[in-house]
């Protein structure tokens, strides 16, 4: 498999003081964009929103554990296109930020480090798609 483009966006802006319902709307809207911005989109990969280390009360902790403990989460995002949620912050704390929320180079590089295990993680199943295809198809 060829990775022709890779597209880093996010709305995190939508992340705070808004109702879960339209946290997800904005979401799948985000999404449909995305999918309808190229044709050749195989798969959505979501980071849950980035929480804030210093405020009284962050929401996207909140919404980091309805994301990905919620089974029906994922393929309700998009019926068009697989949709996977990694949280890529494990091991963050506010230490490794500059002020709660944007990260420190030792912040980055763990980011950057749960990150590759995930991209890893997903080369290798669809590697693993792609060979089972060929050897169905006769190796062609």
């Amino acid at each position: 498999m060829q990775i022709s483009s890779l597209r880093l966006s996010g709305t995190n802006d939508e992340n705070n003081e808004i109702p879960f319902d339209q946290f997800i709307s904005t979401l799948r809207n985000f999404i449909e964009t995305l999918i309808t911005a190229s044709s050749s989109k195989r798969e959505i990969w979501l980071i849950p929103p980035f929480g804030d280390h210093s405020a009284e009360e962050d929401c996207s902790e909140y919404r980091k554990v309805l994301l990905l403990e919620e089974p029906d989460t994922p393929p309700a995002l998009s019926a068009t296109v697989p949709v996977f949620i990694y949280d890529i912050q494990r091991g963050m704390g506010k230490a490794l930020t500059v002020d709660g929320l944007h990260p420190t180079a030792e912040g980055q590089e763990l980011l950057a480090t749960n990150f590759a295990e995930f991209v890893k993680a997903r080369w290798d199943v669809v590697r693993r798609q792609s060979e089972n295809t060929k050897s169905r198809n006769g190796g062609t």
